[in-house]
């Protein structure tokens, strides 16, 4: 992530400090029933540490550059909520791809299979 480009008009902070994402988890304190929706993962650090919790857990990364391009999610996707953007991703050759959130049904099938996150965000 020290590659990345960080964008100001996302409020881009990769949390990167165990002391910090610890006193977030600890501040949420989240149960196996909770659903915690994660606006922008980025790097991966809390997403990891709030799956230790089992609760269910679903991400939407809100910054196409990001995004590799390869597609994976969009096959995976059980409902087709999956579709080619009109912005480059991380590969300037490859478009970036993006979530219809009307369409989606929170399962995590996309984010199993992505490469650019970690695997088995949902539970």
């Amino acid at each position: 992530m020290l590659d990345h480009k960080f964008k100001k008009k996302y409020g881009q902070n990769f949390l990167m400090d165990k002391n910090i994402l610890n006193k977030i988890c600890e501040s949420i304190c989240p149960n196996k029933n909770d659903l915690i929706i994660e606006i922008g993962p980025g790097s991966g650090n809390l997403t990891k540490r709030l799956k230790e919790y089992e609760a269910n857990l679903v991400c939407f990364e809100i910054d196409k550059s990001l995004c590799l391009g390869c597609g994976m999610c969009a096959r995976n996707c059980p409902v087709e909520a999956i579709k080619k953007s009109d912005q480059p991703g991380k590969n300037p050759r490859l478009m970036a791809y993006e979530i219809d959130t009307e369409k989606c049904v929170r399962c995590g099938s996309c984010l199993s299979v992505c490469p650019a996150k970690p695997k088995a965000i949902q539970k």
